[in-house]
């Protein structure tokens, strides 16, 4: 293999340098590592420009070289077109299946994420190809966005004083619920949530009960609560949406959530509408997700567009998830109820994280194409989050606490 040129767009070298940004390896290779918590990702731009403006290709495959491990994958995707490649064993030198995504020159979009908690070692390899097969060597450049991604505090399930008298080891909070990976602004974006274990009860004796209803809501409606995050404090204050987000207006009405089909754990799916038919939840039930096991529930959003003189480089996209376990009214392993705020009918710290944690679907800015403007610094981060009022009337599923107290 060739050595890697870097041509960034036209991006002057300070300025990536400024932004965080890394040049990669040469050779097409990219080596990188995930932390432990189970929603950490890294997120490229890789740029084709091999002359074949619409038949081109970006060849890719992933390893994962720590055994022992969740399982390595590698989504691609540009426009409306996505494929990914997962290594289904660690640690035995063998590479993922190369998988091709044709959507001629252009910027590509990789995420590298894994199936659960554990760290992971892992290396790239991507080339670009004419339509004819043609790998120039220097048709290639990478730009890595995000490094070991988000690391998500495990939540405890509170509701317990403190033992007087602890274990000398005790056990580890198990992972939340989270989407699976991040999106980039003005693209669809096919993602899930990915529901790591069952619902555990209050004392934590890690007693775990096969998940058999879950419920997500978005905050994709006027009645949306917005947050600008301070970059040094992560404090947050009340912020208009629609003065960053193309489209806002208090949510997200452009994000329009939508089932993906997908009868491997839960038979029926359900879009759960509002007003002007918008889908505010989706319901997954009529299934049983095996307390050893994990799985991702799919759907597609439209991810939105930052404003060209907004300072944003991302957004945070709250969304409140029920995992249901026992149709019990009070029994604190009936459910694991995932949001950062207690409501009127969701107020019961036994089976809710007491740490203010959200599932989040992170919209990171496509700062190649939708720079920074001058004066904005390395910019700030964004959050929307749906209001008491909609959790309480679209997150409730029949026959399970709180609709059946």
């Amino acid at each position: 293999m060739t050595k890697q040129t870097f041509k960034y767009l036209g991006i002057p070298a300070f300025m990536l340098v400024a932004a965080g940004f890394a040049p990669a390896a040469s050779a097409h290779t990219q080596t990188g590592s995930l932390g432990a918590a189970a929603g950490t990702i890294d997120f490229y731009l890789v740029t084709c420009t091999t002359g074949d403006s619409a038949g081109a290709r970006l060849e890719v495959s992933v390893i994962n070289q720590s055994a022992s491990s969740p399982l390595l994958s590698v989504q691609i995707q540009k426009d409306d077109l996505a494929i990914n490649s997962t290594d289904t064993a660690g640690g035995n030198a063998q590479y993922s299946p190369t998988v091709p995504l044709t959507g001629g020159d252009g910027v590509y979009y990789l995420t590298i994420d894994k199936s659960g908690a554990g760290s992971i070692n892992y290396s790239l390899e991507y080339h670009c190809k004419t339509g004819g097969g043609l790998h120039t060597g220097d048709d290639t450049s990478i730009v890595r966005l995000q490094d070991e991604g988000i690391q998500l505090p495990p939540p405890t399930d509170p509701g317990t004083d403190p033992d007087p008298n602890p274990e000398p080891n005790p056990p580890q909070s198990l992972p939340p619920t989270d989407v699976k990976d991040q999106a980039v602004e003005s693209k669809t974006h096919y993602t899930g949530l990915a529901i790591t274990h069952g619902c555990q009860d209050d004392e934590q004796k890690w007693r775990l009960f096969p998940v058999r209803v879950v419920s997500a809501v978005f905050p994709n409606d006027v009645g949306a609560l917005a947050y600008k995050v301070d970059p040094d404090t992560g404090t947050e204050t009340s912020v208009n949406l629609a003065d960053h987000i193309e489209g806002a207006i208090g949510g997200l009405p452009t994000l329009a959530p939508e089932m993906v089909q997908d009868k491997s754990v839960f038979k029926k799916q359900k879009e759960v509408v509002g007003e002007n038919d918008k889908v505010r939840a989706l319901q997954f039930y009529l299934g049983k997700l095996d307390v050893a096991a994990e799985a991702v529930l799919p759907f597609r959003v439209s991810a939105p567009k930052f404003l060209a003189d907004s300072c944003a480089k991302s957004l945070r996209v709250r969304i409140a998830v029920g995992n249901w376990c026992e149709h019990s009214k009070a029994d604190p392993n009936r459910a694991d109820i995932w949001m950062g705020q207690k409501t009127s009918l969701f107020n019961d710290s036994t089976v809710m994280p007491g740490d203010g944690y959200w599932p989040t679907l992170v919209i990171n800015r496509n700062l190649v194409a939708n720079p920074l403007a001058n004066g904005c610094g390395n910019g700030f981060d964004l959050a929307v989050q749906p209001s008491k009022a909609d959790i309480d009337r679209f997150l409730p599923v029949k026959g399970y606490w709180p609709a059946n107290r």
